[in-house]
């Protein structure tokens, strides 16, 4: 075709494009500036990101050719798909060497990523490493955070967190609550999440804090503190488990997920049992025999009891049964032959609802066959009941089978039977059976009662329950109340004895006392006592007691944890007794044979009255001279008693008065002076030597004065006869004293005691004194009255008088004397210097 263009045709065009470029020519020549846009202005990075929903895009454009420079800018953005979504065109004129700073705001962008395209157009300059004359970027806006919860795992674990290996949550299980959560956004959070768990009896609350990255899935997990128990279906009990996120991202609402759940049964053993009857011929009263297979297809191996019980409640066999899982055992049972149905079961363990853990066997035979005859359950005597007493359970019961059996009374208590003796019934008789049981706990005491044959059937119904309630043991308070002291009855007590509510009860009774740490018991005996309050008084006596007692002991019960003695001190108070003679007899100096008086002063001192008793008075030798009753005596009280004698022989004579009382003897003592009379005597020791000396001597001396008197009247008178009368009537005068000294009596005293003698005048010699048994020597007093008088003088001068601390009796004793001194009428010695 171009060898066929004509040369008009290459004219034309070469025509065209000089007009052309006439027409361009001015237009370039006119700016050429040259414009690009300054690299290190430009802020947005390759993958930019942000996340408000307005985008910034600044950067500036620079001149560098020094003209100025009229360019387009153009910036347009676009989905990663190449959807516009934004497209913006501004013309800018750049002054030579000038800059312009440029900033886009594009608003409403999108989620996610955009593709970011500036173009410049005009008079462009050269680009280099520094500057561009048109930029492209990937941008993001970056999504918030977005969470959810996508699901919830239950783990069963043990109680150290081990996975139990369990499919389901078992019974006992702990738990591990395991939650997913996702955060669909850009950006990461932080929140509190929580798990609740609410069920039965379980009522927990856990936290954590947990933080979200961007879009990923977080799982978190917590532990329950309690274990998880079975839960019942038949009441559509479950858990529930709620997880919830409290503070989500400010778009989000509160965040949470419920789940709930069962608990199943632990690991359960199966137990498959068969029983198989071998000797189906077997006679009543015979033995019967079968054969038990037990079998355990269960989980976990069993560990429980095996019991097989005929009807009635009697227990043929009951052992422990250990069955390891997926073994399988064979028993024999044996039992008396009678009507009824063997019923053997396990227990102990739970197994599975279907095992056969319970199997049976009945029995048919020609046999006795029993029946209540009164009431259909047994009657309870005895009552009402406290801990430890015996409960009677009787109950009558007939025989209208087809032969002769026995029957017994079966009752038991937490486990523990009791059995009434064997009855023999013939057909169509009747009787009794009986068993006491005692009552060991309070409350109410359930009794399982049956009756049971070991050759007779037992009609239906003849079993069950009583219920028995049984009260505290009653306490049993001894008491002693008061303890009195007499001088009639000795030592008494008033004792009581309170009986808690309830039943009469027999206790041995105890009352005595303690002497000396061992404890007697006059009062031994058994009374019955009734609630309330018994009391009674006992008589001890006198006895030496620091204590009385009282102690009791039951009698076929138990009492009560508490006190059974009592013991209260006897009274120390007593009376004190004294007795004391008056040393004054009346007549003051009673002669042998006189009718005298004597007073006697008994007194109680103490604190308590006396008692009655007697006093007698004998003499020195013991001789019973009067006796006398007193009477009673109060505290503090004083009697003068008189007695009245024939005043005994003696110059001196010694009288006891005896006071008997309260078992005691109480005494006092005095010595009396007797009258002078021809058969009275002192009661000193007068030597016999000593008296026929002294007479002799008196003798003499009365023969010598009288021959001087002779002698005198036949010598002639002197000159002075007037004044010769009075001396010779002198010797006369002496002549009667020496005659009359035979018969007068004179006093001595005792240079040790001071004890008044009387002795004979004419007596010289040795005398003892009978206070003090001293011994001294006296002298004649044959002396002229003259002399006696100057005697008595010095007597006089030299002696003082002292008074008898006890009974005030006059004493007289030398006045240098400072010796003791006994009181010739009450006995007692005391110091003559401590008046």
């Amino acid at each position: 075709m171009g060898e066929r263009m004509s040369s008009s045709n290459i004219v034309t065009n070469l025509v065209c494009a000089l007009l052309i470029a006439v027409i361009l020519a001015p237009l370039v020549s006119a700016s050429g500036g040259g414009a690009v846009i300054d690299v290190s202005s430009i802020l947005l990075g390759e993958m930019e990101t942000f996340e408000d929903s307005d985008l910034e895009v600044p950067f500036t454009i620079v001149e560098q050719s020094g003209l100025d420079a009229e360019i387009e800018v153009n910036v347009v953005i676009s989905t990663l798909e190449g959807t516009e979504l934004h497209n913006l065109s501004t013309n800018y004129t750049v002054l030579a060497f000038g800059s312009t700073p440029v900033n886009y705001t594009f608003s409403n962008m999108p989620y996610g990523y955009s593709n970011l395209i500036v173009t410049m157009a005009g008079d462009l300059g050269t680009e280099d490493s520094n500057n561009v004359t048109g930029f492209n970027r990937t941008i993001q806006r970056l999504r918030p955070a977005q969470l959810s919860i996508e699901g919830i795992e239950l783990i069963p674990v043990n109680f150290n967190g081990a996975p139990t290996g369990n499919a389901t949550l078992r019974d006992g299980d702990y738990l591990i609550i395991s939650a997913s959560m996702e955060n669909l956004g850009d950006l990461q959070w932080s929140s509190d999440v929580t798990a609740d768990i609410n069920g039965q009896e379980v009522l927990e609350s856990h936290m954590s804090n947990i933080t979200f990255g961007s879009a990923t899935t977080t799982n978190a997990q917590f532990y329950s503190s309690s274990s998880f128990s079975e839960t019942n279906s038949d009441i559509n009990s479950h858990y529930t488990v709620n997880i919830s996120i409290l503070n989500p991202p400010t778009s989000q609402s509160e965040l949470f997920h419920t789940s709930t759940f069962e608990v199943g049964p632990p690991p359960l053993a199966r137990i498959d049992m068969e029983l198989v009857h071998l000797n189906t011929d077997v006679t009543a009263g015979s033995l019967a025999q079968w054969n038990l297979s037990i079998a355990n297809t269960g989980e976990i191996d069993y560990n429980g009891t095996l019991s097989c019980i005929f009807s009635g409640g009697e227990i043929e066999y009951s052992q422990p049964l250990d069955l390891a899982n997926g073994i399988n055992t064979t028993i024999s049972i044996s039992a008396s032959a009678r009507p009824g149905t063997l019923t053997c079961q396990t227990d102990g363990q739970r197994v599975w609802d279907d095992s056969i853990s319970s199997v049976s066997s009945i029995l048919s035979m020609t046999a006795a066959a029993f029946e209540a005859a009164g009431s259909s359950t047994p009657a309870v005597l005895g009552g009402p009941w406290h801990k430890g007493d015996m409960a009677t359970f009787s109950m009558l019961v007939r025989n209208h089978g087809d032969s002769d059996g026995l029957v017994q009374l079966r009752c038991e208590i937490n486990g523990v039977v009791s059995l009434s003796e064997p009855l023999s019934l013939a057909l169509d008789a009747a009787g009794e059976v009986s068993v006491s049981i005692q009552m060991i706990a309070t409350g109410q005491t359930q009794v399982n009662w049956s009756l049971v044959s070991s050759n007779g059937a037992i009609d239906i119904g003849l079993e069950g329950v009583l219920n028995i309630p049984v009260s505290e043991q009653q306490s049993l308070a001894p008491q002693i109340s008061t303890v009195e002291w007499d001088s009639v009855d000795g030592i008494s007590f008033t004792w009581h004895i309170d009986l808690d509510t309830g039943v009469e009860r027999e206790i041995q009774l105890r009352l005595g006392y303690d002497s000396g740490g061992s404890e007697i018991y006059p009062f031994d005996s058994l009374i019955t006592v009734f609630p309330g309050l018994t009391t009674g008084q006992y008589v001890i006596g006198h006895v030496d007691a620091d204590n009385v007692v009282i102690r009791i002991n039951s009698i076929n019960w138990t009492i009560a944890p508490g006190p059974t003695s009592a013991i209260k001190s006897v009274p120390s108070e007593r009376p004190e007794y004294s007795v004391e003679m008056n040393p004054l007899s009346s007549p003051r100096d009673p002669t042998f044979g006189d009718e005298t008086s004597i007073t006697i002063k008994i007194s109680n001192n103490g604190l308590v009255d006396g008692t009655s008793g007697q006093i007698l008075l004998v003499d020195g030798n013991g001789n019973l001279l009067v006796q006398s009753e007193t009477d009673l005596l109060l505290a503090g009280e004083e009697k003068e008693i008189t007695l009245t004698i024939d005043w005994p022989s003696g110059s001196e004579v010694t009288l006891t008065a005896k006071w008997s009382i309260d078992q005691n003897i109480f005494t006092s003592s005095q010595s009396y002076n007797s009258g002078a009379s021809t058969s009275s005597t002192q009661s000193y020791d007068i030597p016999l030597i000593g008296i026929i000396s002294g007479i002799a001597i008196a003798g003499a001396v009365i023969l010598v004065m009288r021959l001087k008197n002779s002698a005198s009247e036949r010598k002639p008178s002197s000159s002075k006869p007037k004044n010769k009368t009075p001396k010779a009537k002198k010797p006369i005068a002496k002549s009667k004293t020496s005659a009359s000294s035979t018969d007068r009596k004179v006093q001595v005293g005792c240079p040790e005691c001071a004890r008044q003698l009387r002795v004979p005048a004419s007596y010289s010699g040795k005398v003892r004194c009978p206070d003090c048994s001293n011994r001294f020597d006296v002298s004649s007093r044959d002396e002229s009255h003259q002399e006696e008088e100057e005697v008595e003088e010095v007597e006089k001068q030299e002696k003082k008088e002292v008074s008898c601390p006890d009974c005030s009796q006059s004493l007289r004793v030398p006045t240098d004397y400072s010796g003791s001194v006994r009181c010739p009428a009450c006995k007692v010695v005391f110091k003559a210097d401590s008046q």
